[in-house]
């Protein structure tokens, strides 16, 4: 990865709403975060907090990879469609 572009991809990281997705074969999770960091410029990594007991943690475990969306302004009704119901 260039370098630049990866500086200027992880300074991009805001504190807000989330949606995080994983695929194993025929499984599909998401789900709604709100906690993600930066770990590393040199891998570039981020960490995320995923609930043990969830789904979504599950297939994020078999599939071994996952992908994360943020929620600007305009979509934020977006992210609120991935929240359980109560």
């Amino acid at each position: 990865m260039n370098p630049q572009v990866r500086k200027q991809v992880l300074r991009m990281i805001t504190y807000g709403l989330y949606v995080l997705t994983a695929k194993d074969e025929d499984n599909v999770a998401a789900g709604t975060m709100t906690w993600l960091s930066q770990a590393s410029f040199n891998p570039p990594l981020i960490m995320v907090a995923i609930r043990g007991d969830s789904t979504v943690h599950e297939v994020v475990e078999r599939a071994g990879q996952f992908a994360v969306s943020n929620c600007g302004r305009r979509t934020k009704g977006h992210g609120r469609s991935f929240l359980p119901p109560r």
